[in-house]
């Protein structure tokens, strides 16, 4: 029986200096429902499903992988505190990573995709 998979979204760990208010763009960039192709209320109810879920993890961890952004580092150092599989995100930096520790960073559609082979 293969264990169940774990993913350390950014919900489960807030930044150090961070205030915590997740799910916004950046200022004159694509909204992330928008990129993702879902409605507000769509990217709200995943949001609300992903806090029920979601680990919280202590953020005593400090890691120095990503040198390009050091603040990408606090994703991983939640995946692994977190006992993660999968560390899910669009960031470019972290995608490189491929894999760290162990756990796979995968975008939000490969992600997907695993979970829909899985229940396949």
């Amino acid at each position: 029986m293969n264990a169940p998979r774990r993913a350390a979204p950014a919900a489960a760990h807030r930044p150090r200096g961070a205030d915590g208010a997740g799910g916004e763009s950046a200022p004159g960039s694509v909204p992330r429902e928008k990129r993702l192709g879902w409605s507000a209320e769509q990217f709200r109810e995943f949001l609300d499903d992903l806090a029920n879920i979601a680990i919280p993890t202590p953020g005593h961890l400090a890691l120095h992988v990503v040198a390009e952004d050091p603040a990408d580092d606090r994703y991983l150092e939640a995946a692994v505190e977190g006992s993660a599989s999968f560390a899910v995100s669009g960031d470019a930096h972290l995608l490189r990573l491929k894999e760290f520790q162990g756990i796979r960073v995968v975008t939000p559609q490969e992600f997907f995709r695993v979970l829909g082979d899985q229940s396949a």
